[in-house]
């Protein structure tokens, strides 16, 4: 049988935390129930579970279980944001199409995002696509000037799912309050890196999937703020009237269990392994400094990206399509296998020569620095000098 490979492509995907899955486990046998049947103990129980883990995801949000709607994935949160939001606003202006609404986002964003925004512009709405810096942040002047009175929504990430770079949240949250418009965040690569505090920091709507954070695949969040201002945006999926009639079908109750108690751990883990995903990066970059010559790091320095991400350029070397020992990723997970280069990097200026001779390599719950001593052998072996 052959041997795993280190695993380093934790923004990809996580493994599924034993604990949690332990909790999942009986949601698909003995309580088995659908969570609207009112009618048994079944259903009560499943109910019971989806509400339980309601409260867990709201209290790590600091939020309140009542803006917590769930989903199949932060890319359906994504996609039901974008298109409700135009839906609602097009219905309450008696609008033929969406040529009076204007939104603001990132060419960084996730492709859910970017494919969805560039749907709104083929049917009218008009997209400004922000500068952003040499290390992957908006410029926060760039995003004021683009408002008007036509804007409706800011959707921009809370960090990049490739160069690990973290937008200034509470200051985009405050100027789209000062504007009235609202502020919508995939939040997906945030949950566990960075401090998330709804109550501190105003952002209107937030998306996440819980396979990011050690939860099971298939099942995500999208939050709405329910007051000061109340989000209102229209329903993605009819049906049974499911999730308060904003998103019908039936809940995924084993998925949903683990999503709460995927986040009940992080909430109390949170500092431990942002020290250990801290150390583990700083010799890990450091140790590539050492073995490679003319490395360059895309995004932010050391300390002012998340803990858990390096994405660097081997300049001047031949770097491998894929390796067999190391799981690393070229770029974004979400892109279903495509070989085009990444449009992070290319935004970041990047020739289509550097940006395929970089490596994105994120850390996790598991990682350690055996793991990390093995991938640098693999490297070694596998990307050369030119001649």
């Amino acid at each position: 049988m052959s041997q795993k490979p280190i695993y380093l492509d934790y923004n990809a995907t996580t493994p599924l935390d034993p604990r949690v899955f332990e909790l999942m486990l009986p949601y698909f046998r003995e309580d088995f129930g659908n969570s609207v049947s009112a009618a048994h103990t079944l259903g009560w129980s499943a109910e019971k579970a989806v509400e339980k883990a309601r409260r867990q995801i709201a209290d790590f949000l600091k939020a309140s279980p009542a803006e917590i709607f769930f989903t199949a994935g932060a890319t359906e949160s994504n996609n039901w944001v974008i298109r409700g939001s135009l839906e609602k606003w097009k219905s309450e202006s008696h609008c033929q199409d969406f040529s009076n609404f204007e939104i603001i986002s990132s060419p960084l964003e996730h492709s859910s995002v970017v494919r969805t925004l560039q749907w709104a512009e083929r049917n009218g709405a008009k997209v400004h696509w922000l500068q952003v810096r040499p290390t992957g942040e908006i410029d926060l002047e760039n995003l004021k000037s683009k408002i008007n009175s036509k804007t409706k929504l800011i959707s921009l990430m809370w960090v990049n799912n490739e160069i690990g770079s973290i937008n200034p949240m509470k200051e985009i949250s405050e100027l789209a309050r000062a504007h009235q418009v609202y502020f919508h965040s995939d939040g997906t690569q945030a949950l566990g890196k960075v401090e998330v505090d709804l109550s501190e920091t105003k952002i209107d709507l937030l998306s996440f999937s819980a396979h990011k954070i050690y939860g099971p695949k298939g099942v995500g969040v999208l939050y709405k703020r329910s007051k000061d201002p109340k989000v209102e945006i229209e329903a993605l999926m009819h049906g049974g009237g499911h999730e308060r009639g904003a998103r019908s079908g039936t809940l995924n109750v084993p998925a949903i269990v683990g999503m709460g108690a995927a986040c009940e751990i992080l909430q109390t883990e949170f500092q431990t392994e942002q020290k250990k995903l801290k150390d583990l990066q700083s010799y890990f970059w450091t140790e590539l400094q050492k073995n490679f010559s003319d490395l360059q790091l895309n995004g932010p320095v050391i300390g002012q990206r998340v803990v858990n991400n390096l994405n660097v350029t081997f300049k001047n070397s031949i770097v491998p399509s894929s390796f067999v020992d190391i799981a690393v990723s070229r770029g974004s997970a979400c892109q279903s296998g495509a070989t085009s280069v990444s449009p992070v990097l290319k935004a970041l200026g990047l020739s289509d020569e550097l940006a395929n001779s970089s490596l994105r390599m994120s850390l996790g719950r598991w990682t350690s620095f055996e793991d990390l001593q093995k991938a640098l052998e693999t490297l070694s072996r596998f990307i050369k000098p030119k001649k």
